[in-house]
């Protein structure tokens, strides 16, 4: 889920997200549900600093970044850990702002 803040991430993850969100709109037309957690919401929602994916509720990919973006992943498949992912998933989508939803807001600033 693309984020509108880096969270303290390298540049090259900030421009990872750039990218993600110019490739986002076409992806929504084409039907996926893309979901925007803006920085406010996820500071009062418990989900932790883990940057991570999760595949068919059975592995979860938690990423590890460098200096340059990411440096690698360490992939879980422990059905108790991907509870714990899948838990911190549901928190996260129950707060984030669809991307139609969000892309339409005024502009900050």
């Amino acid at each position: 889920m693309p984020t509108d803040t880096s969270r303290g991430r390298p540049a090259a993850s900030r421009q990872a997200n750039r990218f993600e969100l110019s490739i986002t709109p076409p992806a929504v037309q084409a039907g996926e549900d893309i979901r925007i957690l803006p920085a406010d919401a996820a500071a009062r929602t418990e989900l932790g600093d883990e940057d991570f994916w999760l595949f068919d509720d059975e592995l979860v990919a938690v990423l590890r970044f460098g200096d340059s973006g990411v440096a690698g992943a360490a992939l879980i498949d422990d059905p108790a850990a991907v509870a714990r992912y899948r838990a911190i998933q549901h928190r996260a989508l129950s707060v984030a702002v669809p991307y139609e939803t969000w892309a339409a807001r005024p502009p900050t600033g």
